[in-house]
């Protein structure tokens, strides 16, 4: 070294070939290391402002695409049998509601007054002078049972029964909308606005009721 000042780095190829002839002269305080190309290979790729690199893509792309496809069955995993789940409830909960609708109405039509064809004229509610039932539009008969409902009209049984599991609380005559439980229909229309209400009231809202 020429002062102590000139620094020339040489490298060596694995098979002891020079790489690199640099001139203490040209290069004073100076660290001038040479690399071949083979090791540049292996070299870690530098950062950049713009478009990754092909040995980013490279070394990035396959552990994004595996953690990915981690959090994508982690989901599945998690979230089908959640939702399995609630839908089984919901299930059982719109089972359980039609179950108690078809007992009441079941125990609401035994509450109302029946006769057979063999008591009396046919005076199915249909304006006819067949006897069809204006639900099931069919001509009853001695074998089926008919309903007379508060207003004087007359249906099949279980036309009726049907009409009530349908309608509910709130149902009336089929034929002129007469109220059939007058006093449930009230207690279920202000229970209904009782709901609509409360949400509305937590919410800092107004109700007014007309």
């Amino acid at each position: 070294m020429h002062r102590g000042a000139n620094i020339v780095a040489l490298l060596w190829l694995c098979v002891g070939t020079a790489l690199a002839n640099v001139d203490p002269a040209e290069h004073e305080a100076t660290l001038v290391v040479v690399l071949p190309a083979s090791a540049q290979a292996y070299a870690p790729p530098q950062p950049t402002h713009g478009h990754p690199t092909h040995s980013q893509i490279h070394h990035t792309s396959p552990h994004a695409a595996a953690v990915a496809f981690a959090l994508l069955w982690l989901c599945i995993v998690l979230l089908v049998p959640i939702a399995m789940v609630q839908t089984h409830l919901e299930n059982q909960d719109a089972e359980a509601r039609k179950r108690a609708r078809r007992e009441w109405a079941s125990e609401a039509a035994s509450g109302l007054r029946q006769r057979s064809l063999e008591e009396g004229r046919c005076a199915l509610a249909s304006g006819s002078s067949l006897g069809f039932c204006c639900i099931c539009m069919e001509e009853g008969s001695v074998e089926e049972p008919l309903t007379v409902l508060p207003c004087g009209h007359e249906f099949h049984a279980c036309c009726i029964e049907q009409w009530l599991v349908f309608r509910g609380k709130a149902a009336g005559c089929p034929l002129c909308k007469a109220p059939l439980f007058p006093k449930e229909a009230k207690e279920a229309a202000a229970s209904a606005a009782g709901a609509t209400a409360a949400p509305a009231a937590s919410s800092g809202g107004a109700v007014v009721l007309v």
